[in-house]
């Protein structure tokens, strides 16, 4: 490693470990029963779904806002469709991401069970 990256890896990796304990600290926080493992299948299937819910609603939500605002942009700044390209096509990338989470946290075909569906899915997904 040269003198110049190795202080950009220390701090990526403090700025990493920062993140990995909020996100502990918020699913703890968040799912109290988690913790306690208590009644775990049923509250992860519901964490799952919520989360689903979720990636479904950003990912509407991104394409719709790098729409009106590359229209904004054309219309109202007189851009040309080059200029506002890079918007659509970035918006359209990251809708695809989230698309493709919420694809990933489906349950499997025909699993009645939430924690055996969301494990059968996964594995289909990763197979």
């Amino acid at each position: 490693m040269t003198a110049a990256i190795a202080p950009a890896l220390t701090q990526f990796r403090s700025i990493l470990l920062r993140v990995l304990k909020t996100l502990v600290l918020v699913v703890l926080v968040a799912l109290p029963e988690a913790a306690l493992a208590q009644n775990f299948s049923a509250d992860a299937c519901k964490f799952i779904s919520n989360i689903r819910d979720l990636l479904a609603i950003a990912s509407i939500s991104v394409i719709a806002i790098a729409i009106v605002f590359a229209g904004y942009q054309i219309v109202v700044a007189h851009k040309r469709w080059a200029e506002v390209a890079p918007v659509l096509i970035s918006g359209i990338l990251i809708s695809a991401a989230t698309q493709v989470g919420t694809w990933l946290l489906s349950h499997g075909g025909g699993v009645k069970n939430c924690a055996n569906a969301l494990l059968f899915g996964m594995a289909g997904h990763i197979a």
